[in-house]
C-alpha cells in the first residue's frame, strides 16, 4: 500500500510542476506573442547576420546558418541562449548566456556582438603572430583542446572570465575585412581561392562586421561577404592569405552595401540580378518575400572598397515600405 501512496504523492508532484510551468509560460511567452513576438528584436538580430529559423515551440527557438547553430530557449524565468559555432583557426566554439525576463533585448545582442569582436581579435591575432614568428602555424583551439585531453583535463573556450578577459576595450575596437575560404559550402572540400580567367589574377572571399542600424530601429552588427578578383602579385607582395586582415595594409579599406530602387546593378545576356528578398521558410509555410519601396524592387550588392575614395565607399540603404512575394514578383516584372 505504501507505495501506491509514493507513487501518488510524485504524480501529484509532477502535475503541479507542469501546471505551474504552463501558467507561467502562458503569462510570461505566450501572451507576448510568443518566444518570436516576445524576443523580436533579438531574433531580428540574428536573421540579419544570417541565420534562418529552423525549429519553434512555446519555449524554444531554433536558428542556424552554414556553420552556426542558436538556441533560444525559456528556462525557467531566464533566457538561456546557447551559440555553437565552427570557426576558422579557433574550431568549434560553444557559448552560452543566461538573461533573466525583463533583461534589456539590447543589452543582450551587444553582449553577442562582444563575443563577436573577440573572435575576430583572436584570428587576427594568430596571423599576426604566424607573420611575426614564421611560417610555424599556432594550433587551433580544437588541437589545444585535445593536447590538454591528453594531459587528463579540459580548457573550456567559453569560461566567462576568459571571455570578459578578452573582450576589447572601446579604443582597441578596429575595423577588419579578413579574408576567408573562397568556397566552404563543403566541409570536406574546402576551396580557399578562386580560378580566374586572367592566368595572373585569383579570385577571393572576404568578411566583414559592419556595425548598422536597421532602418533606425535597430543597432547591430551585419555580416558582409564579398567575392573579387585580385592579382596574384598583390597577394604575394603584402603576403595576404585566409585571415589576413586587408585593414592593416589598407586601413581604410571596407565592404560596403548600396541599395537602388528599380534596376539591378548588373545583367548578363543570360541572367538578371534578383532583387532583394528574404528566405523562404518552408516549415511554416512562408515563402520568399521581395523588398519593395514605392511599388518597384530593391536591389542590393557589395562592394569592395581600397580607401575612401572609392566612389561605392559609403552604404546607401533605401527603406522597404511594403513586400510581395517571389511569385507575385515574377508575375508583375519577368
Amino acid at each position: 500500500m505504501w507505495w501506491i501512496i509514493v507513487i501518488s504523492i510524485v504524480i501529484f508532484i509532477f502535475y503541479r510542476f507542469t501546471k505551474d510551468h504552463r501558467e507561467h509560460v502562458e503569462t510570461h511567452i505566450t501572451q507576448f506573442g510568443g518566444m518570436k513576438g516576445k524576443y523580436e528584436l533579438l531574433i531580428t538580430a540574428l536573421e540579419i547576420n544570417g541565420f534562418k529559423i529552423q525549429r519553434m515551440t512555446k519555449e524554444i527557438v531554433e536558428l542556424s546558418s552554414f556553420s552556426s547553430h542558436c538556441t533560444l530557449a525559456y528556462v525557467g524565468t531566464n533566457l538561456e541562449v546557447c551559440l555553437s559555432e565552427n570557426v576558422p583557426i579557433l574550431g568549434h566554439t560553444k557559448k552560452k548566456w543566461i538573461f533573466p525576463d525583463g533583461y534589456p533585448q539590447e543589452k543582450m545582442i551587444e553582449e553577442m556582438r562582444n563575443h563577436a569582436i573577440w573572435q575576430l581579435n583572436e584570428i587576427s591575432k594568430y596571423y599576426d603572430t604566424i607573420q611575426n614568428q614564421g611560417d610555424t602555424p599556432l594550433p587551433t583551439q580544437d588541437e589545444k583542446n585535445q593536447e590538454n585531453i591528453n594531459q587528463g583535463h579540459t580548457e573550456d573556450v567559453d569560461e566567462e572570465k576568459d571571455i570578459l578577459a578578452n573582450i576589447p576595450t572601446e579604443d582597441k575596437i578596429q575595423n577588419k575585412v579578413i579574408i576567408i575560404p573562397f568556397d566552404d559550402s563543403d566541409p570536406q572540400n574546402i576551396i580557399n581561392f578562386g580560378e580566374s580567367s586572367q592566368p595572373d589574377f585569383i579570385r577571393i572571399r572576404v568578411e566583414s562586421k559592419e556595425l548598422v542600424s536597421n532602418e533606425g530601429s535597430l543597432l547591430t552588427f551585419q555580416t558582409r561577404r564579398h567575392r573579387f578578383t585580385i592579382a596574384k602579385e598583390v597577394l604575394e607582395k603584402y603576403k595576404l592569405g585566409i585571415g589576413s586582415d586587408f585593414c592593416k595594409y589598407f586601413p581604410e579599406c571596407r565592404i560596403s552595401v548600396r541599395e537602388q530602387v528599380g534596376e539591378p546593378f548588373w545583367k548578363l545576356e543570360d541572367r538578371v540580378q534578383s532583387p532583394k528578398m528574404t528566405s523562404a521558410n518552408e516549415e511554416e509555410g512562408t515563402p520568399a518575400m521581395v523588398h519593395l519601396h514605392e511599388g518597384l524592387p530593391i536591389y542590393r550588392q557589395t562592394f569592395f572598397n581600397v580607401n575612401a575614395g572609392s566612389p561605392n565607399y559609403d552604404d546607401v540603404f533605401v527603406q522597404t515600405t511594403e513586400m510581395i512575394t517571389e511569385e507575385e514578383f515574377n508575375a508583375i516584372y519577368k
